[in-house]
């Protein structure tokens, strides 16, 4: 890993970086986009965690282009290329996270160009919340450098939040086709659906807004997606590869999916680390058993 650091890319970084990457941060390099400066800091806290975090506060999309719209909403988390779909939104209590409160003009970058800026020449693992743009922007990555990314994760919408979006089914299609990835996880998340004049009339408190947004009558809205890459191509199969798809697939809980990687590894290369690995993922899958959901399962199955 010294020679080949671990690459990171975290595009729409507002907020906190990816949680996760936390036990990752000391051996990567992390690039972090995001043009909505309001909830972006530069000089964020999380750059002595990182080998190197390369911070990009600049419009990325699918194509380098001079002066195109981005639309600031009243939420920085919804600011995007693509503009909000009022009609769609009318129908929800969370449309005034985005309202259009300026129309900025950008010059746009691509992921491509930004890593030959870097003199970077691979990815591990890929991080999108483009507010809509997602698959298009994946699309647009050179296919050696697609292909090889080990997790890939996206926030597609399911409502028509902004016009002219990539949706939840898009995704499915496109990675169902392409068959180099397999959904190792799909969070359906959403907001209650009601006009919000009428939400906000029923519940005038914010903090309680809040609160009803998390634990309310949900309806979906969106979705947040992980992908593994399954490792069938030569390409994928290297000793480095299998090492970061399996410490990966462990992060993710995906201890089968693990197991399945040290076991390769075992075949295909002489290191006795790969033996280390499948002992540590056989350890895990027989741990289900201990844990509170199997549990839950035994007094389910047991009260029927």
């Amino acid at each position: 890993m010294q020679s080949q650091p671990l690459v990171l890319i975290d595009i729409g970084a507002s907020g906190a970086i990816h949680p996760i990457w936390k036990q990752l941060a000391p051996y990567a390099t992390c690039i972090a986009f995001d043009a909505d400066e309001r909830d972006f800091d530069p000089n964020r806290s999380e750059k002595k965690s990182f080998q190197k975090l390369l911070i990009k506060n600049s419009l990325v999309s699918d194509t380098i282009a001079k002066d195109q719209p981005f639309y600031l909403t009243a939420s920085p988390h919804c600011s995007s290329l693509l503009k909000p779909n009022k009609s769609s939104l009318a129908n929800w209590s969370y449309a005034p996270f985005f309202e259009v409160i300026k129309t900025l003009h950008f010059n746009t970058t691509t992921i491509e160009a930004t890593l030959q800026e870097f003199g970077i020449e691979y990815i591990d693992w890929y991080k999108s919340d483009s507010q809509g743009i997602d698959l298009r922007l994946f699309k647009s990555l050179p296919e050696n450098i697609r292909n090889g990314i080990t997790v890939a994760e996206f926030e597609p919408g399911i409502v028509d939040a902004y016009e002219g979006e990539d949706k939840l089914k898009d995704m499915l299609q496109y990675q169902e086709e392409n068959n180099t990835f397999w959904l190792a996880n799909l969070k359906v998340k959403g907001r209650v659906r009601m006009p919000s004049a009428a939400f906000q009339q029923l519940v005038p408190n914010g903090f309680l807004q809040k609160v009803l947004s998390q634990i309310g009558p949900i309806a979906p809205g969106w979705a947040e997606m992980t992908y593994l890459n399954a490792c069938k191509s030569p390409e994928t199969q290297s000793q480095r590869t299998l090492m970061v798809a399996w410490i990966a697939a462990t992060l993710l809980g995906q201890h089968g999916f693990a197991f399945t990687l040290a076991e390769k590894g075992m075949d295909f290369y002489d290191d006795s680390l790969f033996s280390e690995m499948k002992a540590y993922s056989t350890r895990k899958l027989k741990g289900s058993f201990f844990t509170f959901k199997y549990f839950s399962w035994m007094m389910e199955k047991m009260g029927k």
